[in-house]
């Protein structure tokens, strides 16, 4: 399995902050645990921005189900690793007592609460939290205080969609289900591209949409993954938690973006190497030929509007969304070369030699050229082509790359040999086709079968 360099980042959100009454808080909270003879205390609460819009009811955890945790910690940071471990386990009462605080007043520390909320909500890389602690989180309430010198205790009582039971039947089912398919297909060997691909065929073919639940804003489980797999039902924030959790699974890095298709709604945006592409498996559920699959923001935006959060200079700089959709066709080509091109350098005897159309598509995948499908081929011994294959031709010559020779054919079967693979990938590697400088590594001398006067000795040095 390929491991990936997973980014984190702060997630921005639009978080409404209140200041409850001391009485509503007691309804709903445990009786804090704050420090002695506290100079000043203060009640605070959050409610998840996606339900309040949905008039979401949030009640306090039936005293059965509640769940206690407490920390000292010695910095805000330290704070939000620890309450982001809590909410992933789904303790439900938390309290971190923070060494080394300065005391301002009851806003600032109303503020320092709120940031070591949003510190638990980040992005880690981890299936089990960043957006998806954000997407099984109700409400949390809260009580501050402060001794007047420097430690403050910072409490959290907190509602999720799921009990903790309940995500480790999740991903019991996941592990379950990754196993079946590594001894049938060699799941965990497979590319990025083709575990996303059995990822979203399998929520696509085993999860309808929760009608019934719909309009029920009580039953918050359908917004869950647990929902998805193992009730085999729920809204678009189950269907996109279910695929976020799986995918980062297998080390495959996605967001969950939410905003307007008609209404409110969520889907993912996944990692395939330099740029990231949209899918939403819940318009895709049921159908056996896929509109949603790896689109670029060009054809997606046509009937999903992301929120600002999610189409904003900073977030793309982090998470950057191609235009165009994912080219599938073009993938299996690459993978193929890809797989010849690997024989080709570990076969001693060069009985498996990669062919100028090899190398063309190669060239086509590693620089992302832009296919004309409007190109035409004068050579006669390119007849025989797919058109794809006659555009690909086209545009590494426009590149400049790779050229006919002068006896008008290409030659598209012919073997390559290593010494013109290196100019080759020399070429596309630094869009240096005239090469003026490619001299000074000739007397390298890296290998003792490359003399430093031949054409190709310093491309290959290179």
């Amino acid at each position: 399995m390929r491991t990936k360099k997973l980014w984190s980042r702060v997630i921005s959100m639009l978080l409404v902050i209140a200041l409850l009454p001391v009485s509503a808080l007691a309804e709903y909270t445990a009786e804090p645990r704050v420090v002695t003879d506290p100079k000043f205390t203060v009640t605070t609460s959050h409610v998840n921005p996606e339900y309040e819009h949905l008039g979401v009811k949030f009640t306090r955890p039936a005293a059965d189900c509640m769940t206690m945790a407490e920390g000292t910690v010695d910095s805000l940071d330290e704070a939000a690793d620890y309450l982001r471990e809590q909410m992933e386990d789904r303790v439900t009462e938390v309290t971190i007592v923070v060494n080394n605080h300065t005391y301002v007043d009851g806003e600032g520390l109303k503020a320092d609460w709120t940031t070591i909320l949003y510190g638990a909500f980040e992005h880690t890389g981890v299936s089990t939290q960043g957006d998806y602690i954000i997407r099984h989180y109700g409400k949390a309430n809260g009580q501050i205080g402060h001794n007047g010198v420097s430690t403050a205790t910072f409490q959290y009582t907190i509602t999720y969609d799921t009990t903790l039971e309940q995500e480790n039947e999740v991903g019991d089912k996941i592990d379950e289900l990754f196993e079946a398919w590594d001894e049938a297909y060699d799941f965990y060997d497979l590319s990025d591209y083709e575990q996303i691909e059995m990822i979203y065929d399998y929520i696509c073919a085993n999860v309808t949409y929760d009608d019934k639940n719909l309009n029920d804003p009580s039953y918050t489980l359908k917004y869950s993954a647990y929902a998805a797999l193992i009730q085999g039902t729920a809204v678009c924030q189950g269907y996109a938690n279910l695929f976020y959790r799986m995918a980062l699974e297998v080390g495959v890095d996605n967001r969950i973006i939410v905003g307007d298709a008609g209404g409110a709604h969520a889907w993912n945006i996944v990692d395939m190497g330099e740029n990231y592409y949209y899918l939403d498996s819940t318009w895709d559920a049921g159908r056996s030929n896929y509109s949603y699959f790896l689109l670029g923001s060009d054809n997606f935006h046509a009937d999903h509007t992301p929120d600002a959060e999610f189409w904003n200079d900073e977030f793309l700089a982090e998470y950057p969304i191609d235009t165009k959709n994912f080219d599938h066709d073009l993938w299996l080509i690459v993978k193929a070369t890809e797989e010849k091109l690997l024989t080709y350098f570990e076969n001693a005897d060069l009985n498996s030699g990669l062919t100028r159309l090899d190398m063309a598509k190669l060239i086509a995948a590693l620089v992302k050229l832009e296919l004309d499908g409007d190109a035409t081929l004068p050579y006669a011994d390119c007849a025989g082509l797919t058109e794809q294959e006659k555009q690909i031709i086209a545009a590494v010559e426009k590149f400049g790359v790779m050229s006919a020779y002068n006896d008008g054919t290409f030659r598209p079967a012919e073997t390559i040999d290593r010494a013109r693979t290196a100019l080759i990938l020399y070429r596309a590697m630094n869009g240096n086709v005239d090469a003026e400088d490619i001299g000074e590594y000739a007397d390298d001398g890296y290998f003792t079968d490359v003399e430093s006067f031949t054409w190709y000795a310093p491309y290959v040095n290179y």
